[in-house]
């Protein structure tokens, strides 16, 4: 993220065309697309990248069917690496997930976090 800034003003000197790379591989490149893209494919269209596929949804009767039916889409397990996780986790081992994960943030233990952290916040002030 860092060498973006520099090096796309040096990539973008150069006698190449990029296509569709120069235009996607910049961080933020939606801002600057705006539409574009989506008059140029569609109101439904994909971005594969070799990490992940993106889908990008401006109908909006599209966008609520997807929404609304949820369950039928498979969900991603590349983030499985030490095994299964809450982000990973189909529909029916939610629930599971969820209150394995719950128990240690209760309200007692996010005060006496809270309470601690903002103890140490003040000591570093008053230095």
């Amino acid at each position: 993220m860092f060498l973006q800034a520099r090096l796309w003003p040096v990539l973008d000197r150069l006698p190449i065309d990029w296509a569709t790379f120069g235009r996607y591989g910049r961080r933020g490149w939606q801002f600057a697309d705006k539409a574009d893209s989506h008059l140029r494919y569609g109101p439904v269209w994909a971005l594969v990248t070799p990490v992940k596929v993106y889908i990008h949804v401006t109908d909006a009767d599209v966008a609520y069917d997807m929404f609304n039916r949820r369950k039928n889409f498979p969900s991603p397990k590349l983030a499985e690496i030490y095994g299964p996780c809450i982000s990973t986790a189909h529909w029916t081992e939610c629930e599971h997930h969820r209150k394995i994960v719950t128990s240690p943030f209760n309200e007692n233990t996010m005060e006496f976090v809270w309470k601690g952290r903002s103890e140490q916040a003040r000591q570093i002030l008053n230095r």
